[in-house]
């Protein structure tokens, strides 16, 4: 059994932050590494996700959406310009 520990941290201003963490977010959904014979995409590894400032929004939202965030948060209200 492989054990991959995995956190992510963000810390940016408040704009920049949410459009960057979104845009980690779709990349790490995007990247698969193959972990125990298994295909899985990197965003599902991830074990934590700390943010503080606009990347605190981007995290919130995809903590309880999850993947909805994908979706959805570009085109929402008062979202960061992407």
């Amino acid at each position: 059994m492989t054990f991959l520990q995995s956190f992510m941290a963000y810390n940016t201003k408040t704009g920049f932050g949410a459009t960057l963490s979104y845009g980690v977010l779709q990349e790490l959904r995007d990247t698969c590494v193959v972990v125990d014979g298994i295909e899985q995409r990197v965003l599902d590894e991830v074990d934590l996700i700390t943010a503080v400032s606009g990347g605190s929004f981007t995290v919130a939202y995809y903590a309880l959406y999850s993947d909805l965030v994908f979706l959805d948060f570009e085109t929402r209200p008062g979202r960061a310009a992407l």
